[in-house]
């Protein structure tokens, strides 16, 4: 009988390492390169912004600061370049996300010294903070801890009153939106849909508060059970307001659902139809291909439609 070869305890400990760094470095749940894929949607004729929302069997991922410590990108914020006009001071991006959305105030800012110069507009960003503070909940994702319910009362009734007085448009709309939202979060559905109707309703300017409000009222009809309302409005952000895109896309996806023919009743126009099929397209477990022979009889050249073809084709290749 062939006898087995003895190795020294050294050359075995080096394998072994060798072994446990090799299954270390190997993919992980979020990797999105798990599954290499020979079609790479980015070579088709895809809408600007649409990687987010490429295949990946990476179900999990969210793409969200949870899972990562990292600095976000302002770059572009329509929110802060409304701050910055409305102000008329010109800093940095970053700068301004980090007074704006993060609470760090630096006098020697031109913009923090600018906000505190106007009275209501400093007013407006200190109960937008309080408001923050207490409507996120803290904590971690796995032990948070639940939102201040009396502080969110207490904002709501002021922001209200905030509302009927006489001030700058670019701050009433920010009131309003707040009022929608603590609605919404306080789950107050019905305040929240006549809030938005009452004071965004009629309009049609492209104010990105309109959409971040809507986007409070889409959430609010839902929980009220009407997904076919709540889904055509969730599409019509998906398509007309980037910054909140990825809010539209979740919460479909947080809550399962997939295709929604009745959102198709409320459109007005093929494009409409067109983003209410490919919000419900790109949703993980959504057949894709019923949605695009429908997209395809609208509009043959959209580009959303090699978006989801792409989608198909990464699908095939990793089933």
């Amino acid at each position: 009988m062939p006898r087995c070869r003895k190795y020294s305890p050294l050359y075995n400990s080096l394998i072994l390492l060798a072994v446990l760094l090799t299954l270390a470095c190997g993919p992980g749940l979020y990797d999105d390169n798990e599954f290499p894929a020979m079609f790479m949607p980015s070579s088709g004729r895809t809408p600007a912004g649409a990687e987010p929302y490429y295949y990946s069997p990476a179900f999990l991922y969210t793409g969200f600061y949870d899972y990562w410590d990292q600095e976000p990108d302002y770059a572009g914020d329509p929110v802060l370049e409304g701050w910055k006009k409305f102000l008329g001071v010109e800093v940095s991006d970053s700068a301004a996300g980090a007074l704006i959305y993060r609470g760090k105030d630096d006098e020697a800012s031109p913009l923090y010294r600018a906000i505190r110069s106007r009275p209501a507009a400093w007013n407006y960003l200190v109960t937008a903070r309080r408001i923050q503070d207490a409507s996120a909940a803290g904590g971690t994702l796995w032990e948070p801890t639940p939102a201040d319910t009396a502080v969110m009362t207490s904002c709501y009734h002021e922001v209200l009153d905030s509302m009927g007085s006489d001030q700058d448009r670019f701050l009433k709309d920010k009131y309003a939106f707040q009022a929608i939202k603590l609605a919404h979060r306080r789950r107050h559905v019905d305040s929240a849909v006549a809030l938005y109707d009452r004071y965004f309703g009629k309009r049609t300017d492209p104010s990105v508060m309109r959409y971040w409000s809507l986007i409070h009222k889409a959430g609010a009809l839902l929980t009220r059970g009407d997904t076919s309302r709540g889904g055509y409005l969730f599409s019509h952000i998906y398509q007309d307001c980037p910054s909140r895109r990825r809010q539209a896309y979740m919460s479909l996806r947080l809550r399962g659902l997939r295709f929604i023919p009745g959102a198709l009743t409320y459109c007005h126009s093929d494009a409409e139809k067109i983003a209410v099929y490919t919000l419900c397209a790109i949703q993980p477990w959504q057949d894709g291909l019923p949605l695009m022979e429908a997209m395809a009889r609208i509009d043959p050249n959209t580009p959303y439609l090699e978006l989801i073809m792409g989608r198909e084709i990464n699908k095939n290749e990793d089933a």
